[in-house]
């Protein structure tokens, strides 16, 4: 009995405009959804992982970034 496995990918283009060599959490940019042009601007690492879990419905895998010595 074959199967027949399909893979689902979404495409993104991300651009970032500004990030914090010190700290990589404080990153800013733009994020469109090849598939549908819809562009989302994020000012933070969690909200970059936010558009693509939310685009996903499902978790990305996207991790926190922890700062030096602190949570």
């Amino acid at each position: 009995m074959a199967y027949q496995v399909f893979v689902l990918m979404d495409n993104y283009i991300v651009r970032i405009y500004r990030r914090d060599r010190e700290n990589p959490h404080k990153v800013a940019g733009l994020v469109e959804v090849v598939e549908t042009g819809m562009k989302r601007v994020f000012t933070s690492f969690d909200e970059l992982c936010e558009i693509f879990n939310d685009n996903q419905g499902e978790q990305t895998g996207c991790k926190r970034i922890r700062k030096k010595g602190g949570l």
